[in-house]
Protein backbone atom coordinates (compact mmCIF):
# COMPACT_ATOMS: atom_id res chain seq x y z
CA UNK A 1 0.00 0.00 0.00
CA UNK A 2 1.39 3.39 -1.21
CA UNK A 3 1.81 6.40 1.34
CA UNK A 4 -0.55 9.58 0.34
CA UNK A 5 -2.05 12.22 2.36
CA UNK A 6 -5.17 9.84 2.95
CA UNK A 7 -2.86 6.86 5.21
CA UNK A 8 -4.47 8.49 8.38
CA UNK A 9 -8.03 8.12 7.37
CA UNK A 10 -10.60 5.51 7.30
CA UNK A 11 -9.81 4.39 4.16
CA UNK A 12 -6.25 3.04 5.11
CA UNK A 13 -7.88 2.28 8.39
CA UNK A 14 -10.17 -0.17 6.80
CA UNK A 15 -7.59 -1.36 4.04
CA UNK A 16 -5.17 -2.82 6.59
CA UNK A 17 -8.13 -4.05 9.22
CA UNK A 18 -8.73 -6.24 5.27
CA UNK A 19 -5.21 -7.09 5.19
CA UNK A 20 -4.93 -8.42 8.18
CA UNK A 21 -8.19 -10.40 8.44
CA UNK A 22 -6.89 -11.63 5.02
CA UNK A 23 -3.86 -12.51 7.05
CA UNK A 24 -5.43 -14.12 9.63
CA UNK A 25 -8.07 -16.54 7.62
CA UNK A 26 -4.84 -17.53 5.81
CA UNK A 27 -3.11 -19.15 8.52
CA UNK A 28 -0.58 -15.95 8.80
CA UNK A 29 0.59 -15.49 12.23
CA UNK A 30 2.39 -11.83 11.56
CA UNK A 31 1.37 -9.04 9.49
CA UNK A 32 4.64 -7.13 8.85
CA UNK A 33 4.73 -3.23 7.04
CA UNK A 34 8.50 -1.83 6.01
CA UNK A 35 8.28 1.91 5.83
CA UNK A 36 11.67 4.05 5.02
CA UNK A 37 12.58 6.34 8.05
CA UNK A 38 12.15 9.16 6.55
CA UNK A 39 8.70 9.29 6.32
CA UNK A 40 8.01 10.11 9.90
CA UNK A 41 4.75 11.16 9.52
CA UNK A 42 3.77 7.05 8.74
CA UNK A 43 5.13 6.08 12.18
CA UNK A 44 2.78 7.60 14.19
CA UNK A 45 -0.13 5.65 11.88
CA UNK A 46 0.89 2.54 12.01
CA UNK A 47 1.72 3.05 16.19
CA UNK A 48 -2.13 3.83 15.99
CA UNK A 49 -2.93 0.76 13.75
CA UNK A 50 -0.83 -1.37 17.08
CA UNK A 51 2.26 -1.95 14.75
CA UNK A 52 5.94 -1.65 16.76
CA UNK A 53 8.95 -0.99 15.68
CA UNK A 54 11.02 -3.87 15.61
CA UNK A 55 14.08 -3.33 13.54
CA UNK A 56 16.42 0.23 12.77
CA UNK A 57 18.78 0.06 10.27
CA UNK A 58 21.51 1.93 8.20
CA UNK A 59 22.08 1.41 4.57
CA UNK A 60 25.91 2.04 3.39
CA UNK A 61 27.22 2.56 0.16
CA UNK A 62 30.84 3.34 -1.21
CA UNK A 63 31.46 4.36 -4.84
CA UNK A 64 33.21 1.96 -6.70
CA UNK A 65 35.01 4.54 -8.99
CA UNK A 66 38.25 5.41 -8.28
CA UNK A 67 38.87 9.57 -7.98
CA UNK A 68 41.39 11.02 -9.96
CA UNK A 69 43.09 13.83 -8.76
Amino acid sequence: MSWSAASSSSIATRKFAAAEEWAREHGCVMVRVRSNMKRVEAKPFYERMGYRVVKTQYVFEKTARQETE
